[in-house]
């Protein structure tokens, strides 16, 4: 029976728009994707909303696993715990996530002294492992099994010694593909998942030996040098093979239109250093509607990737207190490198996940209650000088764990407020200020353009 086609393109699809079915047409197009080295330690969430601020939607993320294994091929937990926090990252950036293997050179070696149940062994362990490990995470993380699998011991790469394809390494390259995926798909919540796999040196002369198996959601990755490979991407594609471009050089851009035609998604390679910086060379969306003195900070903010795409505008307007949310939990997440799982309902919240993050953390406490007792939060009530007081203050306390100190102030206005020690707060951290005539009018309204300054300047208190 005819293996049912279902390419990485299709997949991707149906991840972004649950409507398509596999039994539609392949959708057309390019996955807009980059394919970025080894996880650097000081990975920061604003790499990914750079990332897909930059058009792409797919990120590839090639690891070395056995430098954080011991010699039982235990994957050290600390390290799982990175890789995950990561993940959550660029998923939360609204990215298709590719996580890979890198270059797995002890594995390799296994493979090519023919020691085959050893490198089965290794193999295995570690996808068991990764798979425990995402097996509650969304279709939209990809695993790759193996990169580039290569003669390391015999030299050569992928060639035997007269300089021919090694066709015993192309059979345990395929046995290592099934034996890996065997494993995630009994791994639990990973039977839809895509899984990328390989053929030795992901070189595209090795594909006439590969062997696709019998499951609609595995895709072929191979790696992209020049237009001479389009003849065997397309042989491949006549066969039923799907076919993943998973990195290249931007010298493939020549040959895009001539890809797309042919329905191949691909990836750009990308070094880190592409965006090692969060100051890169772009300006926040609709930037003119902010006032002069206001800009630069507006600007400081996006691209440390603290404003949430929903208030990249209007900046003069009111903030409502469930937009002060939004920024506060952007935020505390982008700072903390990881996302907040308390929460708190409120019986008006509609269900906005910024809110209950908020209440959940003991930050917002609510406006009151209604008459079955529940607590209220008035979402679209336009928030108050003295309410982002509060919020700021327990931001810094309780969402950083870096309490802001208190100094005297001497408003003419304090009596009209209940947030006396939080507005100290705001002067002790150089957070807020007041307004002129020496006061500080605690029942005025706060901007969003003042509401991202703030945010801004709790950013540079955590950092001092």
């Amino acid at each position: 029976m005819k293996r049912r086609v279902l390419s990485l393109t299709l997949v991707l699809a149906m991840l972004l728009t649950p409507a398509v079915t596999a039994a539609e047409e392949p959708f057309k197009g390019m996955i807009s994707g980059v394919s970025i080295p080894e996880l650097p330690e000081n990975f920061e969430p604003w790499l990914f909303k750079t990332v897909a601020r930059d058009g792409v939607s797919c990120v590839r993320i090639p690891i070395t696993w056995e430098e954080h294994m011991d010699k039982e091929y235990n994957i050290s937990a600390a390290w799982l715990d990175k890789v995950e926090i990561c993940v959550q990252w660029a998923l939360d950036a609204g990215l298709t996530v590719i996580l890979a293997t890198g270059q797995e050179e002890g594995l390799y070696r296994l493979i090519d002294n023919d020691n085959y149940s050893e490198a089965k062994r290794q193999l295995t362990f570690m996808w068991e492992q990764i798979a425990e490990r995402f097996a509650g995470y969304p279709e939209k993380l990809v695993f790759e099994v193996m990169d580039a699998p290569h003669r390391i011991v015999r030299g050569g790469g992928i060639w035997d010694a007269g300089g021919k394809l090694d066709l015993r390494l192309c059979a345990a390259v395929n046995r290592l593909n099934l034996d890996a995926l065997d494993v995630i798909r009994k791994g639990g919540g990973h039977n839809e998942r895509v899984v990328v796999l390989a053929v030795p040196g992901a070189n595209i002369a090795a594909v006439p030996e590969f062997q696709m198996p019998e499951d609609p959601y595995t895709v072929l990755g191979v790696s992209y040098t020049s237009s001479d490979d389009l003849g065997v991407l397309q042989a491949a594609l006549n066969k039923d093979i799907p076919i993943l471009i998973k990195e290249t050089d931007e010298m493939i851009i020549n040959t895009a239109k001539l890809l797309e035609a042919m329905g191949v998604p691909y990836l750009v390679k990308a070094e880190v250093s592409d965006y090692k910086q969060p100051i890169l060379p772009f300006l926040p969306p609709n930037i003119s509607s902010a006032s002069d003195w206001a800009a630069d900070n507006i600007l400081v903010a996006y691209r440390h990737g603290i404003i949430p795409a929903h208030l990249q505008g209007e900046y003069s307007t009111s903030s409502t207190r469930a937009e002060f949310c939004a920024l506060a939990v952007e935020l505390i997440e982008t700072l903390n490198g990881r996302p907040i799982m308390a929460r708190k309902t409120f019986a008006d919240d509609g269900g906005d996940v910024n809110i209950r993050k908020i209440g959940g953390l003991g930050i917002v406490s609510g406006t009151g209650v209604n008459q079955a007792g529940e607590p209220l939060f008035s979402p679209g009530r336009v928030i108050q000088r003295q309410e982002a007081a509060i919020i700021l203050a327990k931001v810094a306390d309780k969402g950083l764990q870096k309490p802001l100190p208190e100094e005297d102030v001497d408003y003419l206005d304090m009596h009209l407020t209940y947030a006396g020690q939080f507005i100290r707060q705001m002067r002790g951290g150089n957070i807020m200020s007041g307004k002129p005539g020496n006061l500080f009018d605690p029942l005025g309204p706060f901007t969003r353009e003042e509401s991202i300054t703030t945010m801004l300047k709790c950013w540079l208190w955590f950092h001092q």
